[in-house]
């Protein structure tokens, strides 16, 4: 076990300093000594990973798991990898479901799980998954929002506007869930509603130019021309592209486009 412990030690501060590709090859090594070593082979694929290659980061995350199959770690990276890097979704989810049952109550493979089924337009499995996440984090950010997407997409707009608005109270100075909220109002032609969520949303981006030209179409919906008027005028002076849509948009009829 010397020469194992040689290389190993030898790959692990070269992985310190950030030298992974030398890294990894010194982890090689150690496998030649010892190849059924479970740290070896987890520390390989972190390495990997730092370097971007991933799918062979995924190769040596499961000869890891191999070793010891009810490791978490090695489900849950490669779950990760899967999700985030490859795009993978259905792969994401076989792993993030199996750390899961070795896991149960942790926060990340419920909220990943969500993202991959999101990811895959199974909206009502996400809004499961986001819901367990937020069992155990109930005042979290991210699965109040992207449980407020999927609903969305679901066209579930009154549940959709709840979930931003307890995502503005974790955290008041984010666009995205004012914005969503402006989006969401004007699905149900809560017009009045809408123009508020676009202003809170404008408070914070003020150069955003969709959220000004929808706060003009919503404007304009319930006669206040002056502001639909102003809206527009700005959302075009950031992007030139909204005149020429605007000249046909019916919800902007009647509106003088500079």
């Amino acid at each position: 076990m010397k020469d194992y412990w040689h290389w190993y030690n030898k790959a692990q501060k070269l992985a310190k300093k950030d030298k992974f590709k030398k890294a990894i090859a010194c982890f090689e090594k150690a496998l030649t000594f010892c190849e059924d070593d479970y740290w070896a082979w987890y520390n390989r694929a972190e390495a990997l990973y730092k370097r971007g290659d991933y799918k062979q980061a995924i190769a040596s995350y499961e000869l890891a798991a191999q070793i010891r199959p009810n490791d978490y770690w090695t489900w849950y990276h490669r779950g990760y990898i899967a999700l985030e890097e490859l795009e993978q979704f259905d792969d994401a989810l076989l792993y993030f479901k199996t750390a899961q049952t070795l896991k149960p109550n942790d926060y990340w493979t419920w909220y990943y799980q969500g993202d991959s089924w999101r990811h895959l337009q199974r909206y009502q499995d996400a809004i499961s998954c986001y819901e367990q996440a937020l069992e155990l984090r109930p005042n979290d950010y991210w699965a109040c929002y992207r449980k407020g997407d999927s609903l969305r997409h679901l066209k579930q707009y009154e549940a959709a506007i709840v979930c931003y608005q307890q995502v503005t109270q974790i955290d008041t100075n984010s666009f995205w869930p004012w914005y969503k909220q402006g989006d969401s109002y004007r699905h149900l032609k809560q017009y009045a509603n809408a123009i508020i969520a676009y202003q809170k949303a404008i408070d914070l981006e003020p150069e955003d130019d969709y959220a000004w030209y929808n706060l003009a179409c919503c404007a304009a919906q319930i006669d206040l021309i002056d502001l639909a008027t102003q809206a527009i005028k700005i959302a075009i002076s950031f992007n030139s592209q909204h005149q020429i849509i605007a000249q046909s948009d019916p919800d902007l009829k009647g509106i003088k486009i500079i």
